[in-house]
């Protein structure tokens, strides 16, 4: 809070699996109050939901983007309709997000 109050932030970094669904609501109508963007953690559909339903969220993750990477985190290969990747970035910068939920492979 200290860094927002002296104008030393640029954004804040939210964590839905750390802050929850209403820690990070709050959080984000914490960083509009002080006139900066939320930036979500994380690559997966709810993260993106919770994009979706922030104002001042401009920020989207993407994963695995580097071809030769291995790396032993979690994938968005175990959902049948969902991709996160330089694919799912349409032309204007925008990323889709799954109406009707993930369906697991």
């Amino acid at each position: 809070m200290n860094l927002l109050i002296a104008n030393a932030a640029d954004f804040i970094h939210g964590n839905i699996l750390g802050n929850g669904v209403t820690g990070t609501m709050k959080l984000a109508g914490t960083a509009e109050a002080f006139g900066i963007n939320v930036e979500i953690h994380g690559s997966e559909p709810a993260q993106h939901h919770m994009m979706s339903a922030i104002g001042n969220s401009n920020y989207c993750k993407i994963v695995w983007v580097q071809p030769d990477l291995k790396c032993l985190q979690m994938t968005t290969e175990i959902y049948t309709n969902y991709a996160n990747s330089l694919d799912a970035v349409d032309p204007e910068g925008n990323v889709d997000v799954p109406s009707h939920g993930v369906e697991y492979d």
